[in-house]
C-alpha cells in the first residue's frame, strides 16, 4: 500500500486556490489509479476494471495525471 499523498500533494492541497474539495477529489482519484496500477502490476485493462471505469476514461486520466504518456501525438 502506498501513501495516499506526499508532502508536495498536501502543500497543494492546502494552497489551492480553486475549489479545494474538486481538487481533493481529484487527487483521491489519482491515488486510486496509481493503486490500482500497483495491485495489475501495470496492466490497464484489469486496473479500469478494478475501478469500475471503461479503459479509454482510465487512459486518459493517467494521461491527465501525467502517469502514462499519451501515443496520440507521437510521430
Amino acid at each position: 500500500m502506498t501513501n495516499l499523498f506526499n508532502k508536495e500533494e498536501i502543500f497543494e492541497i492546502i494552497n489551492n486556490k480553486e475549489n479545494p474539495m474538486h481538487f481533493m477529489i481529484r487527487m483521491l482519484e489519482k491515488a486510486a489509479i496509481e493503486e490500482a496500477l500497483y495491485i495489475t502490476r501495470g496492466n490497464q485493462t484489469n486496473a479500469a476494471i478494478l475501478l469500475g471505469m471503461g479503459r479509454i476514461t482510465f487512459r486518459a486520466r493517467c494521461v491527465e495525471f501525467g502517469l502514462i504518456k499519451s501515443k496520440r501525438y507521437e510521430y
